[in-house]
């Protein structure tokens, strides 16, 4: 079991290191991140605990997939998957249940440590499949493939816009359509192979239009039933809502063109970096998608015809 956790801890640096992050700052950086990040949701919504536990516990259930149990059952002893998974479902939580102490939210600390360490116990029924229809055609890979890894996400996502309209809060629902933003921006994480857009017989300019229209359309697709829901209990902010939108689709196209910036290798430090100022200071985004534009269209010219 050591060797286990030892393993997962060297592959965990590894992915680091490769992201281009030393070890000694990323380990000082998430959990600041973190504390942060974690004071504005709990300060901001009025039902933050719920949302917070429900995100938590939906990571315990990427940690309970079927395949990846079945694995650790074939090569350990019952108690011993049972102590590793344990492990790994607290583990997962540590963060949020410290915050959650922080603020004296001791029930729901012990009611997710609870429901999280009872997951371990359930057997999940792996004959059971079933093909999640999507409302993209088959060319944009991204939303294909990531709406199918997180279709759970977005119930949760839904039930925050009806608390924002029952409880009168729109700072709610617009935290309902940054979220969608950051799932759809999480489907731009992983780099395709270099054939896929070789396929393409289009000029290095054509396929990045053409990505960047394809990402905005299903964004806005996927945030078109909150824009009505919000635009109608809480017209009054109608002009915040287009202004929130609007941010994040300059966001989501300037994720995309980091993307390309350095294909066919994977996202660098410096890219997230120049994402992250952009997430505080909006206006950014000016500057930086002509300088994701251009990089790209230049990483692009090896592989497109010009």
């Amino acid at each position: 079991m050591k060797a286990y956790f030892l393993l997962q801890f060297k592959l965990l640096n590894r992915q680091i290191v490769h992201f281009g992050l030393p070890l000694i700052i990323a380990y000082t950086i998430v959990p600041l991140l973190f504390y942060f990040g974690f004071n504005y949701v709990y300060e901001s919504l009025k039902y933050s605990v719920f949302v917070l536990v429900i995100l938590a516990i939906s990571l315990v259930f990427k940690l309970s997939e079927v395949q990846r149990n079945t694995f650790l059952k074939s090569i350990y002893s019952y108690n011993t998957y049972v102590k590793i998974r344990l492990i790994e479902n607290i583990l997962s939580n540590l963060l949020l249940s410290i915050g959650l102490i922080y603020k004296y939210e001791i029930l729901a600390c012990v009611l997710l440590n609870v429901f999280s360490c009872s997951l371990v116990f359930v057997k999940l029924k792996t004959k059971f499949q079933f093909v999640i229809s999507t409302p993209f055609y088959k060319h944009p890979f991204e939303f294909i493939v990531g709406f199918r890894n997180t279709f759970f996400m977005y119930p949760i996502v839904y039930l925050l816009v009806y608390i924002s309209i029952t409880s009168g809060n729109f700072n709610i629902g617009l935290f309902a359509i940054l979220l969608i933003c950051v799932i759809c921006c999480s489907y731009y994480s992983k780099v395709e192979n270099k054939y896929i857009v070789w396929n393409y017989s289009q000029t290095p300019s054509q396929f990045l239009k053409h990505k960047i229209n394809i990402a905005l359309l299903f964004f806005t697709l996927l945030c078109l039933p909150i824009i009505i829901f919000l635009s109608i209990w809480f017209f009054v902010n109608f002009d915040v809502l287009l202004i929130f939108m609007s941010a994040c689709c300059f966001f989501l196209a300037a994720v995309v063109l980091a993307k390309y910036s350095l294909f066919p290798n994977d996202f660098g430090i410096s890219q997230v970096i120049l994402l992250t100022i952009s997430v505080g200071f909006p206006p950014f985004l000016i500057i930086l998608i002509p300088h994701f534009y251009l990089k790209s269209v230049k990483q692009l010219k090896s592989i497109l015809n010009d």
